[in-house]
């Protein structure tokens, strides 16, 4: 089989691990800050996502599910740019919920995709397991909201960087 590098997976997935490490690094800075950086994130993971979709997805298995994944990502990427501050208090709900859907998408719809690519499997999978685990801290503990944001955005970040690099 041959492989080649999909760049616009491996340069969204290297944004968010960026705005990860920057969350963990200084999280009383990022605090205020927080939904921007990660909604800038997710919005480059949304269009990397749409240009892997346009350029190399459409019409295989698993090509419907990368397409909803980039979309999802488009989406909380302009709810955190737009809306940082509105519903404060209700923002680690709505994106603890958002956020386990979001994980449960990526466990099922990455399936397909991992047929083609079997070594992907268990990241997709790890991946999605930890973005329910993400949603529910949110939901559960919303005051740890940048931390969660952080490790959210990290994992996400890494699992687009693996799936660029195993791309076929």
């Amino acid at each position: 089989m041959n492989r080649k590098v999909n760049w616009w997976l491996v340069i969204g997935g290297a944004v968010l691990v960026v705005c990860g490490i920057a969350i963990f690094v200084a999280p009383a800075f990022f605090l205020e800050f927080i939904t921007v950086w990660a909604g800038a994130g997710f919005i480059v993971s949304g269009v990397a996502g749409f240009m892997s979709y346009f350029q190399r997805r459409r019409g295989r298995d698993g090509a419907a599910w990368s397409l909803v994944m980039a979309i999802l990502d488009l989406l909380l990427g302009i709810l955190f740019i737009f809306h940082p501050f509105a519903f404060v208090s209700a923002i680690p709900w709505i994106l603890g919920v958002a956020i386990i859907v979001f994980g449960i998408a990526e466990i099922v719809g990455m399936m397909p995709f991992a047929r083609l690519v079997p070594e992907s499997r268990i990241v997709a999978i790890i991946s999605g397991v930890l973005s329910v685990i993400v949603g529910v801290m949110f939901v559960v503990w919303p005051a740890s909201l940048s931390i969660w944001i952080a490790v959210f955005a990290l994992v996400r970040g890494i699992t687009l960087v693996v799936a660029g690099l195993t791309a076929r």
